[in-house]
């Protein structure tokens, strides 16, 4: 499995749906629509992708200011490239180029995702703050 990643300028479109797609990648009301997706890839300033060869099986989208905080946006790894370290390299990789110890690094998790975020150090925020979406 010849595993490469790499910073991107931006993904195409149907690759990064089609990814969401496999993962059951769940959006704020359901799945992500195609042009949530979009605008995800559109808005991040940082895009991370795992190949292996030319098959996309892994996403980081964050936005970073590289000063202070970095946010991941999306992440998404491949069911059949799951709990093989790939998820974790990407983790490490996003956190690096999005400001390093410089900065902070925060992600809103799905219930399913927590246990990931806290296996890989990530500690849970108590001094952030939230207006919930109105739908």
């Amino acid at each position: 499995m010849p595993i490469s990643y790499k910073k991107q300028s931006s993904l195409a479109l149907d690759e990064v749906f089609q990814l969401f797609e496999a993962a059951d990648f769940p959006g704020p009301t359901g799945k992500f629509t195609l042009d949530q997706v979009a605008q995800m890839i559109t808005h991040a300033n940082l895009i991370m992708a795992v190949w292996d060869e030319n098959k996309l099986v892994g996403v980081s989208l964050s936005t970073s200011n590289f000063a202070s905080v970095c946010f991941l946006v999306a992440f998404v790894i491949h069911p059949d490239y799951q709990a093989k370290g790939i998820g974790k390299e990407l983790l490490r990789l996003t956190r690096q180029e999005g400001g390093g110890d410089d900065v902070s690094f925060v992600t809103v998790s799905t219930p399913n995702a927590a246990d990931f975020y806290e296996s890989v150090g990530m500690e849970r925020c108590m001094n952030g703050f939230i207006i919930p979406r109105a739908r």
